[in-house]
């Protein structure tokens, strides 16, 4: 594996540069190409899947732009068999999802260019929806949508990501993040230009959007989007659909999440290097929140230690946690703590009470979707 991409942590001055074109509002007429970013690595059960969501989108002028990570496995013959010439697929040696997309959004053709992990999906008006929102809003850099998360096998969870999805402030980025998942997002090709960096990719000085230094590890996408929040000088909201099929899986032990929450301390400390004083002023609440979310992720899994851990920790850290959100909080605590009592069904049904509940047509749109990926046309 070739040596990564290293850049050294500095304010950028390519980042935040408002002298760009911003694009007037779009017609039906001169609707642009979207293209979709796809990073794939050891992704050959499910690409075929999340490309075709991409493909049978209501608005079809789409490209599906797979970026082959240096997969080892038979992604490519199964992306090659794809009979249908919005299908491009890139190359790489195997450098990390963030070099992927990066690869992805340079060599992508369309005037939106929006993000989709190779194991998700994507319901068939996704696109359509953006487009729309942009339409309205000639000042939006980003538009995201809400998820409804599904397991291995594709089948729903009961739990959907209920996004904020205006007024969006620095702080949001790190309690409960809007954007949610890579998979939600669709950006204006200006917006990224308005974030891109140098970065030095292998031997060669290309443009840069996500931040592939070691320390950025599990925190890439977030630190991602707070510079598209912050530094693009555009706008950034979601829409209320529920559009993205968030894909998790298992967690095999605890040492997985903590992973993720040393991750996130390095993320805090990473952004504080150029937006010091707004990440002091949330770095606690931070945190706190991330531990819930770790809280219910290791409940979910069935690791009730872990859990009850991460809930207490939250709430000793930032008692403001129970006043913000009481309901929230209190049901993680208590299902943290009777995780290693309660079947782990009733466990997953009372967090998705407390999670929110997507209208009633999402379980028909959920399998027209995933029937839809299903098809070869």
């Amino acid at each position: 594996m070739d040596e990564p991409t290293k850049r050294t942590p500095s304010v950028n001055p390519h980042w935040g540069n408002k002298d760009h074109h911003r694009c007037q509002a779009m017609t039906d007429a001169s609707a642009p190409l979207v293209s979709v970013v796809i990073p794939a690595y050891k992704a050959e059960a499910h690409i075929e899947e999340t490309v075709r969501s991409v493909l049978n989108q209501t608005y079809p002028q789409v490209e599906a732009v797979v970026v082959n990570d240096g997969s080892p496995d038979k992604l490519v013959d199964v992306v090659q068999a794809i009979d249908d010439p919005r299908v491009r697929l890139l190359h790489q040696p195997n450098r990390g999802v963030a070099e992927a997309r990066n690869h992805g959004i340079r060599e992508a053709q369309g005037a939106f260019i929006g993000l989709l992990d190779s194991d998700d999906v994507w319901l068939p008006q996704k696109v359509e929806r953006h487009l729309e929102h942009f339409r309205r809003s000639p000042h939006l850099g980003t538009s995201y949508s809400r998820s409804i998360f599904i397991d291995g096998q594709g089948a729903p969870m009961g739990l959907y990501q209920d996004s904020k999805l205006t007024d969006i402030e620095p702080i949001d980025m790190f309690v409960r993040c809007p954007i949610g998942s890579g998979s939600t997002p669709i950006v204006r090709r200006e917006t990224w230009e308005a974030i891109a960096f140098k970065s030095n990719h292998f031997g060669e000085e290309v443009d840069s959007y996500f931040d592939a230094s070691p320390e950025l590890l599990l925190g890439e996408d977030v630190e991602c989007w707070y510079r598209l929040l912050t530094l693009s000088g555009w706008g950034f909201e979601g829409i209320a659909d529920y559009l993205t099929l968030y894909r998790i899986y298992g967690e095999s032990n605890s040492a997985n999440l903590t992973g993720k929450a040393d991750s996130w301390e390095r993320l805090l400390d990473w952004v504080a290097q150029y937006d010091a004083e707004r990440v002091a002023g949330f770095r606690r609440a931070a945190m706190s929140y991330h531990d819930r979310y770790l809280a219910r992720r290791a409940v979910t899994n069935g690791h009730g230690l872990p859990a009850s851990r991460y809930a207490l920790r939250a709430m000793v850290q930032y008692p403001q946690l129970l006043a913000e959100e009481p309901g929230r909080t209190l049901v993680t605590l208590a299902a943290a703590l009777t995780t290693c009592l309660m079947p782990k069904s009733v466990v997953e049904k009372l967090l998705g009470r407390a999670t929110g509940h997507a209208k009633a047509e999402q379980s028909a749109l959920i399998a027209a979707a995933l029937e839809a990926a299903a098809r070869p046309d």
